[in-house]
């Protein structure tokens, strides 16, 4: 009859393996769900598909940890476990996106898990190095080289590390700097007063749930994206990004706040602050019944043909 401890011993090594099996589970689920997206990509979508490679690789190698060619160790399994998160987390977000979702939120949620899935991926493979040295299978040990020589390799974009400094500059009331605004400009596409309209409007919407979900941290993120976007904004305009007409510059009055273009058709809001009328009605079009700059609240009783001149 087994000791307890004996017990004890084959409980805990099942429970790891368990965890190994789940990871497994999880990249196959995640390689499958990149390898079949035919939709439009999102910001991120060549740093998940660069991450297939080497998950595949990495599970090669948990194959044969489950297959007991392996030791087992805790620390590894333990280390699976988090992998496992990171790895679900960064699929239900893949699942859950739509290309109406603001671009820097995009980056800022999911970017942050592909540069954890890179590290705990390299970190299991160290670990399991070392445990393949007294391992007699030797083909172990070249399914982890190979792994982390691929890991190692893969250069993710980290746009997000450019956006948390810009928000971290805000934060200490410092206007970020302007490399690092062009730089995410320039990496989302952010460069036509379209597609910037289309970003305030995804972010404005996003602010809008995570406020109706009461979610306190991210509200504040949020809250940073809409001074990050007012800040692009002014680095486009003082960097000349939208033409001058007929080669004489556009006065920053004279632009408006939402698509930086001049204004030809001018309407000012219940806020005070004067917006070109296409722009703003598409803007409350979209259900937004707030100042895009002053984010002061729209009376609810005010229908869209009450903008004034």
């Amino acid at each position: 009859m087994p000791t307890s401890t004996g017990l004890t011993h084959v409980n805990r090594g099942q429970m790891d393996m368990k965890s190994a099996s789940c990871l497994i589970n999880s990249i196959s689920r995640f390689i499958h769900l990149v390898s079949c997206q035919t939709f439009k990509p999102m910001p991120t979508q060549n740093d998940y598909r660069n991450m297939v490679g080497s998950l595949k690789l990495l599970k090669q190698v948990l194959d044969e940890v489950v297959d007991h060619k392996v030791p087992s160790d805790e620390i590894l399994f333990k280390e699976c476990e988090e992998l496992d998160v990171a790895v679900n987390e960064a699929r239900e977000f893949m699942e859950n996106w739509c290309p109406k979702m603001s671009k820097i939120c995009s980056i800022l949620w999911s970017q942050p898990l592909l540069i954890k899935i890179q590290s705990s991926s390299l970190e299991i493979c160290r670990i399991i190095g070392r445990l393949s040295q007294s391992s007699p299978s030797t083909s172990s040990l070249t399914a982890v080289q190979l792994c982390m020589q691929e890991l190692q390799c893969l250069e993710l974009e980290r746009l997000s590390e450019h956006i948390e400094e810009a928000l971290r500059s805000q934060q200490d009331e410092i206007v970020p700097p302007t490399g690092h605004l062009i730089k995410i400009i320039e990496s989302l596409s952010l460069t036509s007063n379209q597609e910037l309209l289309k970003e305030s409007v995804a972010v404005e919407k996003e602010r809008m749930k995570v406020q109706v979900n009461k979610i306190k941290g991210k509200l504040d993120q949020i809250n940073q994206v809409v001074v990050l976007i007012s800040n692009i904004r002014d680095c486009m305009v003082k960097s000349d990004r939208f033409k001058a007409i007929s080669g004489v510059p556009i006065p920053p009055y004279f632009r408006c706040p939402l698509s930086l273009e001049l204004m030809l058709d001018p309407v000012i809001v219940a806020s005070g602050q004067t917006y070109e009328r296409a722009s703003i009605q598409k803007w409350l079009d979209h259900g937004l019944n707030i100042c895009p700059k002053t984010h002061q609240t729209a009376h609810t009783h005010k229908s869209h043909s009450e903008l004034h001149c």
